[in-house]
């Protein structure tokens, strides 16, 4: 059997970062997203590490530091990121250390750490590192069923008639709400712009708007403008809600086609908490955007104890409990408990 050598991952790794993600996902990602994400980021760390066999990449496991703000205080997660071994190696059983590796690195020097995963693995981790899991809820609005039925049966076989079902269970009751709820009245003071970049206004909007929050990745301007703006292969579109140039909020989307359906996602919302009508308005201005891409359906993830949760039911999101997706949370620090 050919020596297997684990090590910290390091610039000139991204080559076969790619080849190994293409051969295991079909991924398109390209060498700078892999330096965008572990080399660039805010803080220019990571913890992850990979397995190498005859000088290629055969196993990874990747590990990113972020800030948080936890109960008020600031600590630093790592959050467990593509964990990919080559399939000509995967029962070799070299991923338990290249894991441990990982986490080891990560619990040295961070306050927690956590991931998003599936069932099968949440209960490995679970069982193995005594983790905490939870299940996100994932918030839908259907804006066209006719276009989403129909774009789901020119792909035949590629959507399950499931989907299909559902989607139409959850339009039908997405309407009964909005029937039901008053209508919450817009400002007309409040103007909301398409922006390309953020600036220092968004540092000042986050150091209100976290005050509200349990626990949340630190989102200032510099993480802002890494996540969203330097993306090296995905296009996000930014608006936000202001006053005579003062910032009430922001909300980024993004347009995908899956499962033979284009959706439109709601990758983050972000508001001054004593101003609440700049969330309502964000969330019509997301749905006026996503009319004009033709998108047949609208999905964004949280929490139900998320402040806004309320209001997407109130605009006719209908919420369902993501059992496919796990979030676990770890901590071995004595100030972070899960």
């Amino acid at each position: 059997m050919p020596e297997i050598v684990v090590r910290k991952y390091q610039a000139g790794d991204e080559k076969g970062l790619t080849l190994l993600a293409r051969e295991v996902w079909g991924s398109t990602f390209g060498e700078d997203y892999w330096r965008w994400k572990y080399l660039q980021n805010p803080l220019h760390d990571n913890f992850s590490y990979v397995a190498v066999c005859n000088g290629n990449i055969a196993g990874f496991v990747g590990g990113i530091p972020w800030r948080f703000v936890v109960r008020g205080k600031e600590a630093v997660g790592g959050q467990m990121t593509d964990m990919m071994v080559h399939p000509d190696w995967r029962n070799e059983g070299f991923f338990f250390p290249v894991n441990r590796k990982s986490l080891d690195d990560m619990r040295s020097q961070a306050n927690f750490e956590y991931g998003f995963t599936n069932p099968v693995s949440s209960r490995i981790y679970k069982k193995r590192f005594r983790y905490e899991g939870f299940n996100p809820v994932k918030m839908q609005k259907v804006l066209n069923i006719k276009s989403a039925v129909w774009q789901g049966l020119r792909q035949g076989k590629s959507v399950k008639l499931s989907t299909l079902i559902d989607l139409i269970s959850r339009v039908l009751s997405g309407r009964k709400k909005v029937s039901s709820e008053k209508a919450i009245p817009l400002p007309t003071n409040l103007v909301v712009k398409r922006i390309e970049r953020f600036d220092a206004r968004f540092d000042e909007l986050w150091g209100k708007a976290h005050k509200k929050l349990k626990i949340a990745t630190i989102r200032d301007s510099r993480y802002l403008n890494w996540r969203y703006v330097g993306h090296p292969q995905l296009h996000y579109t930014i608006f936000a809600a202001e006053e005579n140039g003062e910032l009430y909020g922001f909300v980024v989307l993004r347009c995908e086609n899956k499962e033979g359906i284009r959706k439109g996602l709601i990758i983050d919302l972000l508001v001054d908490p004593d101003q609440g009508p700049a969330a309502e308005i964000l969330i019509n201005e997301s749905l006026k955007f996503f009319r004009s891409q033709k998108a047949a359906v609208i999905n964004t993830w949280m929490f139900e104890d998320n402040p806004i949760y309320g209001l997407f039911v109130q605009n006719g999101f209908s919420a369902k409990p993501v059992d496919e997706l796990v979030v676990l949370i770890g901590s071995s620090s004595p100030d972070i408990s899960t």
